[in-house]
Parts: C-alpha cells; structure tokens; sequence
C-alpha cells in the first residue's frame, strides 16, 4: 500500500519532466522511450540491458543533424532530469523538516535547487510550464506543516515520516538508472556499497533503495528493521533485511526458523516446499524456499536467515521471482549472495 502511494505521488514528477522537456524533445521520445524513462524514474524502478537497447534502438536519427546536436541533446536531459530530481530531494527534506516543525521550513539548498530547474529550462519554451510544476513542492510543504493531506490519484493522502523515507531513499537510485541510460553504451559494472546500519557492503551496479522501519512484536519485544531493496526487472525482486531485537531469543534456531516462514509468507507463499537449517560463513542459518499462485500471478520466493549474534540480530537475504520457477528465486538469492559481505 505505502508503495503503491509513493509511485502514485512520485510518478507526476516523471510525467512533469516529460511534458516540460522541449517540444522537439517531447516528439522525438517514442511510447516505448517514455514507457522506460517512467519506469526508471520510479521510486522502485529499475534498468535493464534489454531496456537499455529498446531506448537507444528507438532513438531516430533524423531529429538530429549530427553527433554533436545528439550529443547536445543528451546533455539538455541530463542536465534537466539531474536538476528536476535536486529539487524534488530538497522539496522532500523540506516537507519532513515542516512536518516535525509544525511550520513551514525549507532546506538551505530548496531555493538554489528551484533556480537550477528554471535555468535548465531556458529558452526551451517549457519555462512557464515548469514553474507551475514546481508549485507542487510548495503545497507539499504546507500540507506537511499543517499536518493536511495531499492529493493523489488514489484520492487525498497524508504525508507521513516513512513516505518521506521512501520517496529519498528511492530517489538516488531513479538518479543513477537515468544516467547510465542515457549513456549510448550499455556499463554493467559492480561498485561496492556500505550500508553500515545494516552491516553489510555489497557489489552492485546501483543503490538499494533502503528504508528504516521500528515496530513491536506482539510479546512487546522491540524490532528495528533496516531493509534494502532493489529490482532487477518487472519479474525478479531481491532484498537484505536486517531486524535488530532488544532482547535476543530463548531459542535461537526456532527464532530464525520462525522468521524464514514468516517471510515466505509475507511474500503469499503459505507453505513453503522446504526449509533447512545449515551454516553461513560459520553462522546459524536456515534456508527457505516455496512458491504460490497470489491473485492469480505465480511467484517464487527464497529466503536465508542469519544469525548476527554480534550485532544482536538477524540479516534475511531474499529473491523473489514472478513466475513458478523456485530455482529462478533460489538463484537470485545465492548471485546476491555471493556480492554480499557482513562488516566487521
């Protein structure tokens, strides 16, 4: 559900950047072109090779008189959809700042970002259209202030702290599936990321999306959950979390056996096909793995859960595949593992 509102809210400012670029731009972009700029501009969006291609595939020749109007062309998007998304970072931190304020308050960088926007819209013809756009991360920040909801295309919503989370922690990975899209040539390489609160570093060509959650079990014990997320294409979904406990369990293989059902069936997998206790890198762990019709679409999952003792708690390690294939899950989660290292 709060996904489904960070897309409804997020997806305007892609469709924004759309309809505001140039109107050479606009006819030059096919439907297939605009189909993957909104779908690697989403929060949880994601680049694929194939996608890749179909873009640049899609790209005429003819709307440029040669490589060096091509080449100026690519630059206006780059510099336009990097100062768009600026902005929208700076709007966001300013509506989470108005919300804990109970007033109006923007980041010391908000009104640079709006400028920046306006200048790479100069003598475009889109200027005047871009300006009403920007108004919307004005209204954002007095709704957030006044605790009001906003608009959506689900109907009003309010602004709470984990759609702010969500929406930032999605917004640099919209950032990088941009930039290596509009590179000509199609880069797969793996740059090692640290994500210290959840105590792992991980070699990956992009950011997870990460996201912060702090709950209460139904025996009162306390969870801090740090989950990181990335799609690798419309069908295949991987993650870590890492769910830190007050107090450790009575009895630790129960515990993480409990959770690794817990996740399947968090993912609408009811009965697992098989769940085994084994070792990780010398730590207790236990692999889970089913499949199940949800809906109607088939989906696999897997899951490994281990046991952190040293950071008093547990990392889940996860591949979802939409189909029936529990190998195609299985193999997402082994690839992620073998590009994950927990921190010392």
């Amino acid at each position: 559900m709060a996904a489904k509102l960070v897309r409804n809210i997020f997806l305007p400012i892609v469709l924004a950047f759309l309809v505001c670029l140039p109107l050479e731009a606009r006819e030059g972009l096919s439907p297939r072109q605009q189909e993957i700029w909104q779908t690697i501009m989403s929060v949880d969006g994601y680049l694929t090779e194939e996608m890749h291609s179909d873009f640049w595939a899609a790209m005429p020749q003819s709307m440029f008189k040669d490589e060096a109007d091509r080449a100026a062309y690519l630059r206006f998007m780059e510099k336009a959809m990097t100062s768009l998304l600026k902005f929208q970072r700076e709007a966001w931190r300013s509506v989470r700042a108005s919300m804990n304020a109970g007033k109006v308050v923007k980041t010391p960088g908000y009104d640079a970002a709006k400028a920046e926007v306006l200048s790479a819209f100069d003598g475009t013809g889109s200027k005047q259209n871009v300006a009403s756009k920007l108004a919307n991360g004005e209204r954002m920040i007095e709704a957030a202030a006044k605790g009001l909801p906003i608009e959506s295309p689900d109907g009003p919503a309010y602004i709470t702290p984990e759609l702010v989370d969500q929406v930032l922690a999605g917004m640099d990975g919209s950032l990088a599936r941009a930039a290596k899209l509009l590179n000509p040539v199609w880069e797969d390489k793996p740059v090692e990321h640290l994500y210290p609160d959840a105590h792992v570093k991980i070699l990956w060509d992009g950011e997870f999306a990460k996201e912060v959650q702090h709950q209460t079990a139904a025996d009162g014990r306390k969870f801090r959950i740090v989950s990181l997320l990335t799609q690798l294409s419309e069908e295949k979904t991987i993650g870590i979390n890492f769910l830190e406990q007050d107090s450790g369990a009575a009895d630790l293989e129960r515990e993480i056996d409990r959770l690794a059902r817990g996740t399947l069936r968090g993912m609408g997998i009811d009965k697992p096909m098989s769940v085994i206790g084994s070792t990780w890198r010398g730590r207790q762990s236990v692999i889970a793995v089913g499949t199940a019709v949800v809906s109607g679409v088939a989906l696999a999952g897997s899951v490994r859960v281990v046991a952190l003792e040293e950071f008093k708690g547990v990392l889940l390690i996860m591949g979802l595949n939409l189909g029936p294939s529990h190998l195609e899950a299985q193999l997402l989660r082994e690839d992620l593992e073998k590009r994950l290292q927990i921190l010392k």
